[in-house]
């Protein structure tokens, strides 16, 4: 391991569990055979047992990051002058991020606010974490490059994890592998949203891992129809779902690349020890937190060309609450600048039970190679070429007007 010294860490969490979607429970009512099961929160929100696992990976991140990014400045400082944790505008992601800095930083109320747009009904969404959602970016090219992976027709996709498909239709009771019998149409959108029958392993497999992770026994998960094995199996068909969006260059740089200029450009203004204006933070901030969805991260990943394998899930998936980690560091020895990035997120066993993490008793924890470096063979990537790869996959149209003359300059 390198002699060096961590300068910031910068990173993009996922919302923690929730309840079902009203979206989501008015598309299934048609395909499921029994009253879905009630939650004690509203649809959408956070549960109690989901704001306990963001505070305990916020207290696992406490033993771990605080004494190394706090630790070393004198005179002490109020961590909102070294922190800035910035969420989507829905209560589920500032309520994460809440609950998370209870964790971090041991206390019961964060002196550090979270920064967001308004949180109103309906909720009017963060162009930052949703540009396409929110119409600010263009979707040319999103439909075609999809249905291109299915090689034209969606039927492809659908044969590929009739496996998990059938999982699902089973705890259903009803035929999902057949939406057209209630007027639903296999289909990709022009922003990438698909319908039919793969839209419902999207939403299915979601639906019950969120049950499971909220600590509901399995005879109560899926009607009591699933054993663990098949929760991972239906677990599949989300991901591959979402890859076949994430592996298509046009979503990922519509998606990400605003998002992705704001974590580069804040690696820059430590580097460079020079503000930038056009950031919401300057180059004091330590520490860099982004609450917002699993789109969000499986998007950057697309982008960056990462993929990971978290222990007890799925290649690629994005559970509650995981986080997709950028460390910057200085080597003491060469002065060099590089990146490591890690994926890290608590194990469905872990949140099932609500189990505390510590240093004897970690999250999934690992580091990730960027597959498209040429040396591979090292976690540890020169700032240098981190930012011009960066630069080479974002789509400087996609960012935000404020960083996008600096996005051209190192594209």
């Amino acid at each position: 391991m390198r002699n060096s010294e961590l300068k910031q860490v910068l990173m993009v969490s996922r919302h923690s569990v929730r309840a079902p979607l009203d979206a989501e429970i008015d598309y299934m009512e048609q395909f499921i055979t029994q009253p879905w099961p009630k939650w004690e929160v509203a649809n959408g929100q956070l549960s109690p047992h989901g704001l306990n696992l963001a505070r305990n990976l916020g207290s696992w991140w406490h033993d771990v990051y605080y004494p190394r990014l706090a630790g070393d400045i004198e005179p002490p400082r109020p961590p909102d002058e070294w922190m800035y944790i910035h969420a989507n505008s829905v209560d589920r992601c500032v309520q994460t991020a809440e609950a998370w800095m209870q964790g971090f930083l041991q206390v019961p109320e964060p002196p550090v606010p979270v920064v967001h747009m308004p949180v109103t009904y309906p909720t009017t969404y963060d162009p930052l974490y949703l540009p396409i959602h929110t119409g600010r970016v263009k979707c040319e090219g999103i439909r075609e490059a999809v249905l291109g992976r299915m090689c034209g027709n969606p039927q492809n996709a659908i044969q590929s994890i009739m496996r998990s498909l059938t999982l699902i239709q089973n705890t259903f009771g009803t035929a999902i592998c057949s939406p057209e019998l209630y007027g639903e149409k296999d289909d990709v959108t022009e922003e990438g949203g698909f319908t039919g029958t793969l839209f419902i392993a999207q939403i299915a497999s979601d639906m019950f891992i969120m049950q499971r992770a909220n600590g509901w026994p399995m005879s109560k998960v899926g009607w009591g129809r699933l054993d663990p094995h098949e929760l991972l199996d239906i677990a599949r068909a989300r991901v591959f779902v979402d890859c076949l969006l994430m592996d298509a260059p046009q979503y990922c740089e519509a998606q990400a690349s605003d998002l992705m200029s704001h974590l580069l450009a804040g690696m820059e203004q430590m580097v460079s020890g020079e503000d930038m204006e056009a950031l919401p933070f300057d180059e004091t901030k330590r520490l860099v937190a982004y609450f917002c969805h699993d789109t969000n991260i499986e998007a950057l990943g697309g982008m960056l060309g990462l993929s990971w394998i978290p222990k007890g899930w799925v290649q690629d998936q994005a559970p509650p609450a995981g986080e997709l980690v950028f460390e910057l560091h200085q080597d003491l020895d060469t002065d060099e600048w590089f990146v490591r990035i890690f994926f890290v997120t608590l194990t469905l066993e872990q949140m099932a039970y609500n189990a505390p993490v510590n240093l004897a008793s970690p999250p999934s924890r690992g580091p990730i190679s960027m597959k498209h470096r040429t040396n591979a063979s090292s976690f540890d990537i020169p700032y240098e070429e981190f930012k011009q790869e960066v630069g080479e996959n974002l789509d400087a149209d996609a960012v935000s007007e404020g960083l996008r003359p600096w996005i051209r300059e190192i594209s």
